[in-house]
Formats: C-alpha cells, structure tokens, sequence
C-alpha cells in the first residue's frame, strides 16, 4: 500500500535531513504557475508578484521567488506553499539539509486563525483554482464557511470540533467545486447570487450545477442584504468580474471580496484584475466604488494577496486609489 497523499507531500516537500547542516534550500516557480498566489499568502517574504512585462510570457510570469530561505519561519512557510500550490508550480532547485526532527505538519495547521474569529481553511485545489477559503467561527449554530477547499476529513473535522458549518457561502461561480461534498459533509445551507447559478452540467463547463442551492439571491447590481436578518454580516452585488460576484461585509472589520479586489504588493495598493474581469471593467469600477460606502481593514481575496489596513480610513483611501488606477486601465485598454 502506498503512502497517504500528505504524508508523501510533506516529505516531497521537505527533502533530504541532516543534524549537523543548516542549509533551507532553494526553490523556484515553473511556467505552471497560473496566478493563484496562494504562495504569496502563504510564504510573502519569499514569493513575490512578477512586474507586467518582466518576464517572458508564460516563464512563471504570475510569482517569482523574492529571496532566499533564512530561517527555519521562513522554511516551514515555503513547505506549507509547495504542499498548497494548485498548480503544483513550486520546486526544489536545490533540496534543503535541515533536520526534521519536530517539524510540524502541514496540514495541521487549518483552520489558522488570521484574527478574531475568522480563519483561514487552506487546502487549496484546481477544483476552484486555488481560491483561498475562510471559516468564520460565530457559535451558537451560526459558523459560515466562504468559498470551501478540499472537504479533507482533517478540515471537516476540524470545523465540527468548532460547532460544524452552518452556512456555505459562495463569492462567484468559479469557487463552487466543493460545494457538493462541504453539503453533504455539513448539511449547511448553500447560498449564491442567482446571476451565477449553472442550471444544466455541460462538457463545455468546468462548473458544477448549483439550481438546488438552498437560498439563490436575486439582489440588483450594489443591492445589500444581510445573513438570516443579522447586522454583522452584510451581502453585497458587486458585478464586474463575473455579473453574480458577491462581497461579504463582516463586523466592519473583513472584507471578503473573491476574485473582485486584492492587494498587490508589486503595484502598492488594492487591485482589480483586468484580464480575469469576464462580465464587464466599466460595471466592476462601478461596484469598486460602491464599496466606498463600507467600513473595513482587512482585504480578504479569494485569489490574490490580503492585506490588513491600521485604519478603515487608511481602507478607504487605499480603495481610491485602487479606483483611480482602473479609470487609467480602462483609458489605456
């Protein structure tokens, strides 16, 4: 019998050990890289956004590696990207020499805590291309679960240990491959904008059939409503990069955006991505700027880097700039 998938994964991703050695390695980023950036989230000191035009076009153009390992931190965290990558984009240019005695393993880690109550799921997967997945730990039976990873035992269980999941919420149609198996895991509700429902599975979709979803909204383009009558947790329409896009406004803390906003270090403030917007640029600025109205200070991206702010000012500023940078993209397009 052959090892389990994450044991062999961990000791891939370690490599060969030796006692009397400190030597972490090095790694590289291959042209299977397609911009999931769960790398960037993962590993930020080392992975970094390749600059437009930088790079031949498909050479890794998406993430480069920024610097070298220095430190056993920095070791565990490009192990926890090799395992995590989608793509499987990540590899070994010269395998580390350390001791492995003690490490932890990857997987033990998610649900990780990024603050407060929210928690990021890692376990990310090709299913939904490599979208980051958030478990928000209310209690009392109201736990909600954002664009789902791999249903792994090791994560349901996890969750269940924390009261199970409740509510499944999904930002988009594209980080809806999970959904079934968290469904039939958790019994949660299942929650989506109508404009994103796939009705019918075809050879020419990678999508599942989302019809039977338990509540399909039918919110207009910045319509708002609120989770099961909560003030807490706010449903925004955000058309733009898909026409059923949602964002999630919790606590007036996170931002729970998808594929519509992200950071980039590279640039220096939030971004929309202009080559994954499939509805419309000129809707999605629209929608960008609806959110103006909101008060938050983390950015939490399905794709793309987070970004936390001191201030929801500082949010919101940031934000205008954000505005101002696709008002130049559409002028330049």
């Amino acid at each position: 019998m052959g090892q389990p998938l994450e044991q062999h994964q961990e000791q891939h991703a370690c490599g060969v050990s030796s006692t009397d050695v400190e030597d972490w390695g090095r790694v590289e980023t291959t042209n299977k890289c397609y911009g999931a950036t769960t790398c960037r989230v993962l590993a930020p000191e080392i992975f970094r956004e390749v600059k437009a035009k930088s790079k031949p076009a498909f050479n890794g153009n998406f993430t480069e590696v920024g610097k070298a390992i220095e430190s056993r931190e920095e070791f565990d965290a490009v192990r926890r990207a090799i395992v995590s990558c989608p793509g499987k984009a990540i590899r070994w240019v010269e395998q580390p020499k350390v001791s492995q005695v003690g490490l932890p393993s990857v997987f033990d880690v998610y649900p990780e805590l990024i603050e407060d109550d929210v928690y990021y799921m890692g376990f990310s997967d090709k299913t939904t291309f490599g979208c980051a997945g958030f478990f928000i730990h209310r209690g009392e039976g109201r736990n909600i679960l954002i664009d789902p990873p791999i249903a792994h035992p090791k994560l349901v269980d996890a969750v269940n240990r924390m009261g199970g999941v409740q509510h499944l919420l999904f930002t988009h149609v594209d980080h809806t491959g999970n959904q079934e198996a968290w469904h039939t895991a958790t019994k949660a509700r299942r929650l989506m904008h109508t404009a994103d429902v796939v009705h019918v599975k075809n050879e020419y979709s990678p999508f599942p059939v989302t019809k039977d979803f338990e509540t399909l909204l039918e919110l207009q383009p910045l319509e708002t409503t609120t989770l099961e009558g909560t003030s807490d947790f706010r449903i925004v329409s955000t058309p733009g990069h898909t026409v059923g896009s949602l964002c999630f406004v919790y606590k007036d803390r996170f931002l729970f955006t998808g594929d519509s906003l992200a950071n980039s270090r590279a640039i220096g403030h939030l971004i929309c991505f202009r080559i994954q917007c499939w509805q419309d640029w000129a809707t999605q600025i629209i929608s960008m700027n609806e959110l103006q109205a909101y008060t938050f200070q983390w950015v939490l991206a399905g794709h793309g880097e987070w970004r936390r702010f001191d201030t929801a000012d500082e949010a919101r500023s940031d934000l205008q700039r954000c505005l101002s940078w696709m008002q130049h993209r559409s002028m330049a397009a």
